[in-house]
């Protein structure tokens, strides 16, 4: 957190007058920079307040004389859209909280379980996650507008890694790709290229990527569409270099199918001239009126190998798939008394003896003089064919995804709420039969008292645009009636002419269930940590008390009783005086060591592995007999926090006392490095002791309880005789780093 903090206008929203000292009481007692505390006791006097001045967080409660629970925040927040929320609860309103939380509330705090630290954390928190989160929407919502006003497809590819970040609108509306967080790997768009044109792009790319005197890359190819149709796009992209090395390539994709195909078009044209004369790339024959070959075009030995020489004479039945034959001879019979008649797919044999789909064009000219025949153009359509039976495939694959689903899906009309479709796993969730289902509208899945807020949805619904995702947690019931938490997504459709909503229903029952217990361990784990810190205050009290009395009070004592021996005129007087100057010396040296001892170590001047080294210092110079090393070479302790580090310095301090204490020991070896962890350890050659047997100091608990609240691992390896060996292992979360602004 940055320390140029802004003075604070708060807004506290709350009704009870004793929960309002105390909330005024921590705040004073924080290190705010508080501005000003804006006081109301109603949602209907917060939004007031919001209106007319100028708010920097609102703390709110959320049972009020005018409104209640999550009512109570959306009122707020209806005019605090940009302003961070701190919701106060109490412990029965836990789920009321949470869902707050899911609907932007920055945090909330439970009564009676915080204080003023606590507090002051949770309000800079809340606002520098508001500040972000702002940033952030700001930014999405910029780059939305820009890919949407210039109708590409952009795109961002790591350059290591060959991940690609799509725009993931553009995609969609142009090629019909849904891509999952809008990312995908390299082959995902090689795959795409059309496979003539394939090699030639990816190569001259990578080219590019590798040339570091190049900024640019341009080229045209097809790209496949979802539906396996192929687009003409230009493709552009500029390198980013960091140091002389291009690290990522940003681009964007544009369909110029129709620009493109209108250039094709025109080619086509003035070749289809050429084509007829020299080589139609339709197969073009003439039958005579019994249907044998007197005309071959050479297109026909290029698709299906037959030469003019080997087909000629020959019956076009003779080529026809068995299946198709007595169908081909009505169309041959259709075209002797018209003029012009189509013939749809149809299996023609080539001259591998594979069967090829065509579609052909009959033109009846056995009248004219010149021709004396009937003109066949036909195509091949094979890939066609198959392109269309993958494409009806595809469309069974996604019926499939929608009633097999594991998740409930249900499609209802807007307007009059019916239920117009449903899937197996819904049926099964609900215990409604398709037929009970579809019978059903959406009021018929709530209780009544829910039912009004339900139809504020929808209406606020109807308003919102096509491609808007509504997201809630509903309660549904079954057809028991017995209720369930539902967590639901909804978006509009069109479903059979009728404007309707797909709404996907995961029950989240087990969830909230997994989550109140997740909070009762939060809860114990904090009670057990703070006894463990009263138990140390405690021992502290306890051998301060100890050294004042056995050392302190007696030295002084004995040095009071010698001055007012000398100050008697004895014939020793000076003698005495020297004495007592030397205990009182004593106990100021006493008293020093007792000092130090408390005092925090100077961590944030010096740093952690210095601070240690301070400590091995001190002890030294009262026990020589033990000889220290501590390692400490690889550690990087800059972005870490400070409440970490004292905790390591804690830890080490306490394993100190124990090896003085109880060890014996005449050397001990510290080692302190980090790499994926942060590992610490400390062995110690003294007389070790038996692991299984339960000991009663505190001091390995203490240890163990610093190195519970920051999730790390303890092992502990111990024999009479043979020393002790502790080491720990500490993951590199964001509780150890300090928080970045």
């Amino acid at each position: 957190m940055s320390d140029n903090r802004l003075p604070l206008t708060i807004l506290i929203v709350e009704d009870n007058p004793g929960d309002l000292f105390l909330l005024e009481e921590l705040l004073r007692g924080s290190t705010l920079p508080i501005k000003q505390l804006i006081k109301v006791t109603s949602a209907t006097e917060a939004r007031k307040a919001l209106q007319s001045i100028e708010i920097n967080l609102v703390l709110l409660d959320l049972s009020l004389p005018d409104s209640n629970g999550l009512q109570s925040y959306e009122m707020v927040d209806e005019y605090a859209r940009s302003l961070p929320i701190v919701v106060l609860t109490g412990l029965i309103d836990m789920e009321v909280a949470l869902e707050t939380m899911a609907s932007g509330a920055q945090d909330y705090l439970i009564k009676g379980e915080f204080d003023e630290k606590l507090l002051e954390k949770s309000i800079q928190y809340s606002i520098e996650r508001k500040k972000s989160q702002e940033s952030l929407r700001e930014s999405n919502d910029r780059y939305k507008f820009v890919t949407r006003v210039t109708n590409d497809v952009v795109w961002d590819m790591n350059l290591s890694t060959k991940r690609i970040l799509w725009a993931e609108e553009n995609m969609k509306r142009l090629f019909g790709y849904d891509i999952d967080n809008g990312e995908t790997n390299f082959d995902f768009w090689a795959e795409k290229i059309h496979p003539e044109e394939r090699d030639r792009v990816v190569k001259k790319l990578l080219s590019v990527c590798e040339d570091n005197n190049s900024d640019r890359w341009e080229d045209e190819y097809r790209f496949k569409r979802s539906n396996d149709t192929y687009a003409y796009v230009l493709d552009k992209g500029y390198l980013l270099y960091i140091n002389g090395k291009a690290i990522r390539m940003i681009g964007s994709m544009q369909d110029i199918t129709e620009r493109k195909l209108a250039e094709l078009k025109l080619l086509d044209s003035e070749k289809r001239f050429r084509s007829l004369v020299q080589n139609g790339s339709d197969m073009i024959k003439i039958l005579d009126k019994d249907g044998t070959f007197i005309f071959s075009s050479p297109s026909v030995e290029k698709v299906l190998g037959y030469s003019q020489d080997s087909i000629l004479g020959k019956s076009t039945f003779d080529f026809i798939h068995p299946e198709d034959l007595q169908d081909i001879a009505k169309h041959f019979e259709i075209i002797k008394n018209t003029d012009y008649h189509e013939i749809p797919y149809f299996r023609f044999k080539n001259i591998h003896g594979e069967w090829r789909w065509l579609e052909t064009k009959l033109t009846n000219l056995l009248a004219d003089p010149a021709v004396q025949g009937i003109v066949s153009n036909s195509r091949d359509v094979t890939e066609k064919k198959k392109a269309e039976e993958a494409i009806l495939a595809s469309e069974e694959r996604y019926r499939n995804l929608f009633f097999n689903n594991p998740m409930s899906i249900y499609i209802w009309d807007i307007h009059t709420l019916e239920i117009l479709e449903v899937n197996d796993t819904a049926q099964k969730e609900y215990e409604y039969s398709r037929d009970e289902f579809l019978s059903l509208n959406m009021k018929d899945l709530r209780r009544k008292e829910n039912v009004e807020k339900y139809l504020l949805f929808v209406e606020d619904f109807k308003k919102a645009g096509p491609e808007t995702i509504m997201q809630g947690v509903w309660k549904h019931q079954k057809k028991s009636g017995e209720e369930m938490t539902m967590e639901i997504y909804s978006q509009k459709i069109s479903f059979k002419g009728k404007e309707a909503v797909l709404a996907l229903a995961n029950n989240i029952e087990e969830k909230i269930r997994l989550e109140n217990k997740l909070a009762e361990e939060r809860e114990a784990k904090q009670k057990e940590i703070t006894e463990a810190v009263i138990r140390v205050q405690e021992k502290e009290r306890y051998e301060i008390s100890r050294e004042l009395h056995d050392n302190v009070n007696q030295q002084l004592t004995v040095a009071m009783m010698y001055i007012a021996t000398a100050e008697k005129g004895t014939g020793n007087a000076e003698a005495l005086l020297r004495q007592s100057s030397s205990f009182i010396y004593n106990a100021i040296e006493e008293i020093r060591k007792l000092s130090k001892a408390l005092v925090t170590p100077l961590i944030k001047d010096f740093g952690l592995c210095k601070a240690i080294d301070g400590l091995l210092e001190d002890i030294q110079l009262a026990n020589n007999s033990i000889q220290f090393d501590f390692f400490h070479d690889n550690f990087y302790e800059e972005d870490i926090n400070y409440e970490f580090k004292l905790s390591i310095y804690r830890i080490v301090q306490e394993q100190m006392n124990n090896i003085l204490k109880h060890a014996k020991a005449k050397e001990v070896i510290i080692e302190l490095y980090r790499d994926e962890v942060i590992k610490l350890s400390v062995n110690d050659d003294g007389v070790g002791f038996d692991t299984k047997k339960k000991r009663k100091g505190i001091g390995i608990h203490n240890i163990q309880t610093r190195v519970g609240l920051y999730s790390g691992t303890i092992s502990i390896h111990s024999e009479p005789g043979q020393g002790c060996q502790l080491k720990i292992e500490f993951p590199i979360t964001n509780d150890i780093l300090i928080k970045q602004e």
